[in-house]
């Protein structure tokens, strides 16, 4: 009995280390690191155009018909009269220019295209001597920058207003204006020829008015806007 117990302990242990050792459990993979998020910044979406209307663009295109015109601005009594034509500017100056009777002017013309100005001088004042002579100017000096057509090529955004007004004797229409600066306001515009009188604009809620006096349109020569051929350079 005690031999058969004996070697049921021994078929016990060969039967134990006979078996299959389990293979071993991987190792658990390491937490992966935590990912920033990205936040994409939103870019809001553009404000939609606002688009003229056809009764207010061809309003706005009368002023093709112009091709000349003059006008009177600044103060009653410093007040320039200005004739324009394509490219040539004649500026009659409420104060005369130079400093002394050799370099006197109290008429400027501009070329804008060439960027020249030659001044003359007109008044009875002047020096005999000096009639029918012109000096060279300088252009940076009588430089209009703005004129008032070019307020017309300014505007972002308008449309008829409902009112109009005499100015100068002439009926003109309101109507109201986005400028591209982000100025805001009124035109009113001559309502043949679309011209400006006065401008009233408004930014950062500072008003400004802008009033063309006199004003003549189609009326000029090539005269009106060009030193004559006769005058010469002042010695």
């Amino acid at each position: 009995m005690k031999t058969g117990l004996w070697i049921l302990c021994v078929l016990t242990l060969f039967i134990v280390a006979c078996a299959p050792t389990p293979p071993e459990a991987p190792p658990a993979p390491e937490p992966a690191a935590p990912q920033e998020q990205v936040t994409e910044p939103v870019t809001p979406a553009p404000e939609p155009t606002k688009e003229i209307d056809s009764p207010t663009r061809e309003f706005l295109a009368k002023h093709d018909k112009v091709t000349s015109y003059s006008y009177g601005f600044g103060e009653l009594n410093q007040r320039d009269k200005i004739n324009v034509k394509g490219d040539f500017i004649r500026i009659d100056l409420s104060e005369r220019r130079g400093k002394n009777d050799e370099e006197r002017y109290d008429v400027v013309f501009l070329d804008v295209k060439a960027k020249t100005a030659k001044g003359t001088c007109e008044a009875s004042i002047c020096e005999p001597n000096y009639y029918k002579t012109y000096v060279e100017a300088v252009y940076g000096a009588h430089d209009l920058e703005k004129l008032p057509l070019d307020y017309l090529g300014d505007i972002a955004y308008a449309e008829l207003g409902k009112n109009t007004q005499l100015l100068e004797n002439r009926k003109t229409q309101e109507v109201l204006v986005e400028m591209k600066d982000g100025s805001t306001g009124t035109m009113w515009l001559d309502e043949f020829y679309g011209f400006p009188f006065q401008i009233e604009l408004t930014k950062n809620d500072k008003k400004t008015t802008i009033t063309f006096y006199d004003v003549a349109i189609n009326s000029l020569n090539d005269d009106d806007v060009k030193v004559p051929s006769s005058f010469t350079l002042r010695q």
